[in-house]
């Protein structure tokens, strides 16, 4: 696709404006999207930069003197980098990374997916239904899991 703008070059870039409620979206070169950015930084530190937040310089010469115990990265550095140096990070400058976290994911507690199941969870999870199967004389299904039970402990999948 060639730059909506020069008409010339290939579009390397897609610009997205919502500007109250009216949308518009061009392809621009890479000359062109540096001409017209219209005051928005394209470059991917500037962008962290702007959601990790302009600080005024005293407050952040006073942040800059901390840094993380174990990678030595300040606030600073996180800020233009876009990205932390080690999981110390997180604890070091929470105060600072938590607002952040919370404007980029919606919030700023992790919630992570639950654990895989192990081939020991479905056996013991079957052991359970056969004994169930069993208890009530269910005795098609309790055949049913005791070779479900077998080809899992065998290194098999089961049904």
């Amino acid at each position: 696709m060639l730059c909506q703008i020069c008409g010339i070059n290939e579009a390397t870039t897609h610009l997205k404006r919502n500007i109250n409620g009216n949308k518009s979206e061009q392809f621009l070169c890479s000359a062109c999207a540096k001409e017209h950015e219209g005051g928005f930084s394209l470059s991917l530190p500037d962008v962290f930069q702007g959601l990790f937040g302009a600080f005024n310089q005293p407050a952040a010469a006073a942040k800059e003197s901390r840094r993380c115990p174990k990678c030595a990265m300040s606030f600073g550095e996180i800020a233009h980098l876009g990205k932390v140096g080690c999981a110390d990070c997180y604890r070091t400058f929470y105060d600072q990374l938590e607002s952040t976290i919370q404007r980029i994911h919606g919030r700023s507690i992790h919630a992570s997916k639950p654990p895989a199941e192990t081939p020991q969870d479905r056996i013991t999870k079957k052991k359970a239904q056969l004994q169930e199967a069993i208890q009530v004389q269910n005795f098609e299904l309790a055949a049913q899991l005791r070779d479900e039970i077998k080809a899992l402990e065998g290194g098999g999948e089961g049904k």
